[in-house]
This record gives structure tokens, sequence and C-alpha cells, in this order.
């Protein structure tokens, strides 16, 4: 029986352009949206919204964070955000930090200047609690540039660094990253993918526990047809081809999926936007873990995702707000609201 993940989400509307998580999450697959969210992929997306001020919370899948970002006397654009973490995760793999039993980013603060086609980002943390023994720096340096149908987009990792003690010693992992990633448009297609590396070396502090070099190599190709969007409706479709790899001293863990998906954001009335979207994979796809005690190829089960969402806007105020996802689809009152935004134009 196919899990199906139903979630239900308030929106915001009448400017598609201004929204939160709930909005990308209403639209699997839709990479041509220009959003509040996707300045932190891209950071030359800031150049085409207006002005705004961002909170969001909600369950641990939807972490709370906020911001705002402006116009400057220069025509540039700054913005400032809070609580915005950037965790490397695939369909096979978790932030390789956070797998080896690390902690990740905390209270991380993001900054991103654009001006003309380009922008530019940093998101710093930083967290030493010598109670707990753990420990996290943080520094992420972001490069993009978006210009007629083209857009490409980079990301450093250059400091990511975490300890923890571990029956007394002191374990260490150093995970530097690459991510690269572009798109381009032709007619109502786009094509577009990204490129992730990274080579982290965890050290273990027990006496004579060798350290473990860990590498990746993560890849998206995909795209998305809107031959049926109208003046008024956006209709789109498409596939995506994603391979994981990642080599544990030795031992790999690799991964392919092929999702496709299809979505609509349609004009309910002048105040509100009705959005959904469905996604599964097609055919190909296994995940093999040669770290685990069974090395054998495991293949990828039911996964069908929907998700719906109902977009709102009062003049320049917009709530947005979601039911918790539930694999039998029930809506109750437990499950509304555990995730929302209020976003502020202006």
């Amino acid at each position: 029986m196919k899990q199906l993940m139903l979630s239900i989400t308030l929106l915001c509307a009448s400017a598609p352009a201004m929204a939160s998580k709930a909005r990308l999450m209403s639209l699997q697959g839709a990479n041509h949206i220009v959003d509040t969210q996707t300045v932190f992929t891209n950071p030359a997306h800031l150049n085409y919204l207006g002005q705004y001020i961002t909170f969001e919370m909600g369950t641990p899948g939807t972490a709370a964070e906020g911001g705002f970002a402006r116009k400057l006397n220069s025509g540039a654009r700054l913005s400032a955000y809070l609580g915005h973490r950037d965790p490397l995760n695939t369909f096979a793999t978790a932030d390789v930090r956070i797998a080896n039993g690390y902690i990740g980013q905390n209270n991380p603060l993001e900054v991103t200047y654009a001006q003309n086609d380009m922008g530019f980002g940093v998101s710093v943390s930083n967290l030493d609690d010598k109670k707990a023994g753990t420990k996290e720096t943080t520094l992420v340096g972001k490069f993009g540039m978006k210009s007629g149908n083209t857009e490409f987009f980079t990301h450093l990792h250059l400091i990511s660094q975490a300890e923890k003690t571990a029956g007394g010693n002191k374990d260490k992992i150093s995970a530097p990253q690459l991510v690269i990633g572009g798109a381009i448009d032709v007619d109502t297609i786009r094509y577009y993918g990204s490129l992730q590396y990274g080579q982290a070396k965890n050290e273990p502090g027990a006496p004579a526990a060798p350290s473990v070099t860990i590498k990746d190599l993560n890849a998206v190709l995909a795209f998305e047809d809107r031959s049926m969007k109208t003046q008024e409706n956006d209709i789109y479709y498409g596939a995506q081809l994603n391979y994981v790899s990642r080599d544990v001293g030795g031992a790999k863990i690799t991964g392919t999926q092929l999702p496709v998906f299809l979505g609509m954001e349609l004009n309910a009335t002048s105040w509100a936007v009705f959005r959904g979207s469905v996604s599964q994979n097609l055919i190909l796809g296994s995940v093999k873990d040669e770290t685990a005690v069974n090395k054998d190829a495991a293949g990828i089960s039911n996964n069908t995702t929907v998700t719906a969402g109902l977009g709102l806007k009062y003049n320049n105020l917009v709530l947005d707000g979601a039911l918790s996802a539930a694999s039998n689809g029930n809506i109750n009152g437990n499950a509304f609201l555990t995730s929302a935004a209020v976003t502020y134009t202006f």
C-alpha cells in the first residue's frame, strides 16, 4: 500500500513570489520558483524580490527562522536571516557531521547582498557547549547569478567542523564541501542540475583509533516542462535523476533515484491561490550500503507524496499555516497549524 503524505498548507498567494517554505513544500519539483527561501540557494534571487519581513515556526521539520530584506539607496538589496540551516542531506545519506554523531549548525546567521545580476551570501554559526561536550563551527560562502534564461550558483562550506566527547575522549571532524548548480530555460522547458563534492576527515579521540576519510559525490540532473501553463495558472511536470555516492574509509553508500512530479498553482480568487503536487520514484532506484551488516541493495519502496496548499493574503500581510504530514491523510485539530509563517511586504 502506497505511503500517502498529505500536507494541506495555508500559503501566501496574491504575490506568488513572496512565500514561505510551505509554498515550496506544496510545489514539489518546481525549480522555476523565485522565493524568499530560494535566496538561500541562489543569492541573486534577492534582486527579484521586494522588501519583506518574514517569520517561520513549527514542528522540528519546519524549524523556527526569520529575517528581513530591504533595498538600499544604491539600488542593491540586503537581507539578514536568523535560524536557517544548510544541512547537506540526500535521499540516501544524512549530512556528514550529523551522520557521524556530531551536531550540525546551531543558531546560524545568514547575510545576503545582491545587485544587478549577482548575489553574495554568508552563513555563520558557532556553538561550544562544554557541559554537553559538543562543539560546532560553520562558515559557508555563497555566490549566484541570474540573467535572462540562465542562472548559476555555488556554495563553499569553508569551515564545517564539529567535536564531541565520547568515553572521555574527544572526537572531531572537518567536512569542507563544494556545491555548484545551474539552470537554463529553453522555451517552456527548464533544464537544471547540481553537483556536490566533499571530503571529510573523522578523527576519533580513542587511543589507536584510526581516522576515517569520508568522500561525498552527489549529482542531480532534471527537467521541468511548463507548456501547459496559462497567464493565470501555472501547471508543470518533469523528472529528476539523483545519484549519491559516499565513501566511508573504502566502504561505499551509493544510491540512484528517478522521481517524476506534477504540480499546479491556480488562482482561485483575487486573494487566494490553490497549490498542489504529486511526486513518486519511477522504476529506477536503489540504495546500497556497504557499511551496514546487510550489504545488498535496497529498492526505493512506495514513496508517492501528495502535497496541497491554499494561499491567503490581506493587503501586505501574509499568513502561512500548515497541517502536519500524515501517512493516512487524516486531518484533525491536533495537526492544524503545526507549522506557520507570517510575511509582511513593504
